[in-house]
Protein backbone atom coordinates (compact mmCIF):
# COMPACT_ATOMS: atom_id res chain seq x y z
CA UNK A 1 0.00 0.00 0.00
CA UNK A 2 1.24 3.49 -0.88
CA UNK A 3 0.08 6.68 0.81
CA UNK A 4 -0.01 9.85 -1.28
CA UNK A 5 0.03 13.11 0.66
CA UNK A 6 -1.64 15.97 -1.17
CA UNK A 7 -2.30 19.56 -0.17
CA UNK A 8 -1.14 23.12 -0.63
CA UNK A 9 2.50 24.09 -0.52
CA UNK A 10 3.45 24.58 3.11
CA UNK A 11 0.80 22.30 4.61
CA UNK A 12 3.38 19.80 5.89
CA UNK A 13 3.48 17.07 3.25
CA UNK A 14 7.23 16.56 3.49
CA UNK A 15 7.63 16.75 7.26
CA UNK A 16 4.53 14.69 7.99
CA UNK A 17 5.46 12.26 5.22
CA UNK A 18 8.90 11.66 6.72
CA UNK A 19 7.43 11.12 10.20
CA UNK A 20 4.67 8.82 8.93
CA UNK A 21 7.05 6.72 6.83
CA UNK A 22 9.31 6.25 9.85
CA UNK A 23 6.36 5.36 12.11
CA UNK A 24 5.00 2.68 9.76
CA UNK A 25 8.41 1.59 8.40
CA UNK A 26 7.69 2.61 4.80
CA UNK A 27 9.90 4.29 2.23
CA UNK A 28 9.58 8.04 1.80
CA UNK A 29 9.52 9.81 -1.55
CA UNK A 30 9.43 13.58 -1.98
CA UNK A 31 8.21 13.96 -5.53
CA UNK A 32 9.59 17.49 -5.95
CA UNK A 33 13.08 16.34 -4.89
CA UNK A 34 12.89 13.43 -7.31
CA UNK A 35 11.92 15.80 -10.14
CA UNK A 36 14.93 17.98 -9.30
CA UNK A 37 17.23 14.94 -9.37
CA UNK A 38 15.78 13.71 -12.65
CA UNK A 39 15.92 17.09 -14.41
CA UNK A 40 19.13 18.30 -12.69
CA UNK A 41 17.32 21.61 -12.13
CA UNK A 42 15.49 23.20 -9.22
CA UNK A 43 11.70 23.42 -9.39
CA UNK A 44 12.04 27.20 -9.57
CA UNK A 45 14.40 26.95 -12.57
CA UNK A 46 12.13 24.49 -14.35
CA UNK A 47 9.24 26.94 -14.02
CA UNK A 48 11.39 29.90 -15.09
CA UNK A 49 13.04 28.23 -18.10
CA UNK A 50 10.33 25.87 -19.31
CA UNK A 51 7.06 26.94 -17.68
CA UNK A 52 4.42 25.14 -15.69
CA UNK A 53 3.35 22.87 -18.54
CA UNK A 54 6.83 21.32 -18.80
CA UNK A 55 6.99 20.97 -15.01
CA UNK A 56 3.64 19.15 -14.95
CA UNK A 57 4.90 16.80 -17.68
CA UNK A 58 8.00 16.02 -15.62
CA UNK A 59 5.84 15.54 -12.54
CA UNK A 60 3.78 12.88 -14.30
CA UNK A 61 6.80 11.18 -15.87
CA UNK A 62 8.81 10.98 -12.65
CA UNK A 63 5.85 9.93 -10.48
CA UNK A 64 4.89 7.10 -12.80
CA UNK A 65 8.49 5.93 -13.12
CA UNK A 66 9.03 5.86 -9.34
CA UNK A 67 5.71 4.59 -8.05
CA UNK A 68 4.02 2.32 -10.58
CA UNK A 69 4.31 -1.24 -9.28
CA UNK A 70 6.00 0.02 -6.10
CA UNK A 71 4.53 -0.59 -2.67
CA UNK A 72 4.98 0.57 0.90
CA UNK A 73 5.87 4.19 0.29
CA UNK A 74 4.68 7.51 1.66
CA UNK A 75 4.80 10.01 -1.19
CA UNK A 76 4.81 13.77 -0.65
CA UNK A 77 3.40 15.18 -3.88
CA UNK A 78 3.86 18.71 -5.13
CA UNK A 79 1.24 21.30 -4.23
CA UNK A 80 -0.36 21.22 -7.68
CA UNK A 81 -0.15 17.48 -8.36
CA UNK A 82 -3.75 16.77 -7.35
CA UNK A 83 -5.16 19.47 -9.65
CA UNK A 84 -5.06 17.05 -12.59
CA UNK A 85 -7.87 14.50 -12.39
CA UNK A 86 -5.64 11.92 -14.14
CA UNK A 87 -3.21 12.14 -11.24
CA UNK A 88 -6.05 11.63 -8.76
CA UNK A 89 -7.19 8.50 -10.59
CA UNK A 90 -3.62 7.21 -10.83
CA UNK A 91 -3.06 7.75 -7.08
CA UNK A 92 -6.31 5.91 -6.29
CA UNK A 93 -5.11 2.98 -8.43
CA UNK A 94 -1.74 2.90 -6.66
CA UNK A 95 -2.62 3.58 -3.04
CA UNK A 96 -4.56 5.81 -0.67
CA UNK A 97 -4.73 9.60 -0.78
CA UNK A 98 -4.35 11.68 2.36
CA UNK A 99 -5.30 15.35 2.02
CA UNK A 100 -3.38 17.55 4.43
CA UNK A 101 -4.76 20.96 5.27
CA UNK A 102 -3.42 23.91 7.22
CA UNK A 103 -4.78 27.34 7.97
CA UNK A 104 -3.72 30.20 5.72
CA UNK A 105 -1.90 31.72 8.69
CA UNK A 106 0.25 28.60 9.15
CA UNK A 107 0.95 28.30 5.42
CA UNK A 108 1.95 31.97 5.27
CA UNK A 109 4.27 31.56 8.27
CA UNK A 110 5.97 28.56 6.68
Amino acid sequence: MNYFLIGMMGCGKTSIGRALSKEIDYGFIDLDLEIEKFSKMTIKNIFEKHGEEKFRELEVKVSRKLITNSLNNVIATGGGFAIDEKNIEWMKENGKIIWLQATSKIIFER
